[in-house]
């Protein structure tokens, strides 16, 4: 089951409404709120006869006759998004391993307490030695011992994997394909119950060329491009967007691998500190549209949904919906790329007394 982080920035106001004002037999007295007039639930030193002075509900008559909205501040939860990371572990790294170390080992505490967290490094088998024909495979293995699933609060153990890492031994080719049908078993197909949003970051040094059945004698063949390619367009059908950073290395593949994914173009690094910036403003362009309120409203016509101050309209392409649940928002359009523009922003959410309409 997903789980949930809170969401600092997120306000979640409720205002409760109704028509059902009470009577005499009812919780609610009719004749005022009491000796207390805005000062919480109870709202005087009353029974519950209907004498005026008794505990009263969201709902109650006002000094005035009308009926009350009493405002009250929810909770919600952000839900935070699923994150495999494909690390390219091949023999070209050598000599490069440690700087990509301590650019996970930085970002990893945050990313862990923001996003459900996992990795698929490949290849996972290492021989030292020449690869001939006999231990082709073994060089493209993705073994299951390194493999995380996603999580949240996995940051130490993505890092020991990475610090595990003896760099002599990495003597592999690129799996590229097998890395992302592994990663794909984590995280598809999805559940009724998953709302988390699954993405993709592929941070590889080169092109694939583990499909030597396939195409023998050409280790970087054209054919194991495509099959890349192929997946990740096959993954953002599916609902997973992939990210790309090449790691010294900036091949127009890695465009055609970005955008095939959802993500238009590759980011580049040549070092552990453009590794780092590359992570975090892919981390800023995830952050979660997705927020779940601690408890289900009964129309989203009287909800309010305001950004920063500005309200957005429930239906509408650059507002929000809501699920079956009548507690899961999702915000859509300009609203949800408004969250993911690496500034602090406020959301509000208000159930209102009247349907809701542009301001």
């Amino acid at each position: 089951m997903t789980k949930r982080i809170p969401m600092a920035a997120l306000l979640i106001t409720v205002a409760f409404a109704g028509c059902d004002c009470g009577d005499d037999d009812d919780d609610v007295g009719d004749g005022g709120l009491g000796d207390a007039s805005l000062d919480g639930a109870s709202g005087g030193d009353g029974d519950n006869g209907g004498d005026g002075d008794g505990p009263r509900g969201p709902v109650g008559v006002g000094p005035d006759g009308g009926d009350l909205c009493e405002i009250i501040e929810r909770g919600a939860e952000g839900v935070p998004p699923e994150v495999v990371i494909l690390q390219d572990l091949s023999s070209s790294l050598i000599g490069e391993w440690q700087p990509l170390d301590d650019a996970m080992t930085q970002v990893a505490s945050t990313f862990s307490t923001r996003m459900e967290l996992g990795l698929v490094p490949f290849p996972t088998t290492y021989f030292k030695g020449d690869m001939d024909a006999d231990r082709v495979d073994s060089n493209c293995d993705i073994g299951d011992g390194q493999v995380i699933s996603p999580a949240i609060d996995q940051g130490d153990d993505v890092v020991a994997v990475y610090d595990a890492i003896v760099e002599d031994d990495m003597i592999g080719g690129t799996p590229t394909n097998a890395a992302l049908d592994v990663a794909r078993d984590l995280v598809l197909p999805r559940g009724p119950d998953d709302q988390a949003v699954p993405y993709f970051i592929l941070v590889t040094d080169g092109e694939p060329n583990c499909m030597f059945t396939q195409n023998p004698g050409s280790q970087s063949s054209q054919m194991a491009q495509d099959a890349v390619t192929d997946r990740i367009t096959a993954l953002e059908g599916d609902g997973v967007d992939t990210y790309v950073v090449g790691y010294n290395f900036s091949g127009g593949i890695l465009d055609t691998w970005a955008a095939a994914g959802g993500t238009d173009s590759a980011f580049e690094a040549d070092n552990a500190s453009q590794l780092v910036d590359a992570l975090e403003a892919i981390a800023k362009g995830i952050a979660p549209c997705v927020y779940t309120l601690d408890s289900a409203v009964a129309d989203p016509a009287f909800v309010r949904v305001r950004i920063d101050g500005e309200t957005r309209l429930f239906g509408d392409d650059d507002g929000w919906s809501i699920d079956d649940d009548m507690a899961t928002i999702t915000l859509e359009g300009s609203a949800c790329t408004t969250l993911r523009d690496g500034d602090d922003h406020t959301v509000e959410v208000t159930v209102e007394c009247s349907e809701v309409g542009p301001e």
